[in-house]
């Protein structure tokens, strides 16, 4: 008995082999660089917002010359570091070596930051576990980031393989 589904395969033995697919195997993205694109995500909307704001001012005081020039400044900095952000992002997200790098520099930025801050709560408080702590966080999460094991595999070139 035939079948009557058009769709079904012939009962015709292959004459030639299929040939393989190559499949590309990631390992999974580390938390530290969930925690870095989560960082930086917060960073790019917020910068957003600064652009429109930044537009406004500039349009505002577009009349007054001597307020312009920081204006214009101000406006072309938040540009900029949206475009950064943004390619931040997405080279971390395509797992280019660039991003990688780059994301450790943001680290260190964030880092230092953090680190100034505590310092100048410690001259006014005097709590040096602090100062020590926050410093230590942010270069544990640049090593978990950056020179993990997890993190050079994630990095790494996509091994391809066929299945």
């Amino acid at each position: 008995m035939t079948s009557r589904n058009p769709y079904a395969p012939p009962n015709v033995p292959c004459s030639e082999p299929v040939a393989d697919v190559a499949v590309v195997v990631h390992p999974p993205r580390p938390i530290a660089v969930w925690l870095m694109l989560a960082t930086l995500a917060t960073m790019f909307a917020v910068n957003f917002v600064a652009i429109g704001r930044a537009g406004q001012r500039l349009l505002l005081t577009a009349a007054q010359e001597d307020a312009l020039v920081d204006r214009i400044g101000d406006f072309g900095m938040h540009v900029g570091l949206f475009v950064i952000l943004a390619f931040l992002l997405f080279a971390i997200h395509r797992r280019w070596p660039a991003g990688r790098w780059m994301g450790l520099a943001v680290m260190g930025l964030l880092a230092g930051i953090a680190t100034v801050d505590a310092m100048s709560w410690l001259r006014t408080r005097g709590d040096l576990a602090q100062c020590v702590i926050e410093g230590s966080f942010g270069l544990g999460w640049a090593y978990a980031f950056a020179f993990s094991r997890k993190a050079r595999r994630y990095f790494a070139p996509a091994d391809v393989s066929g299945s």
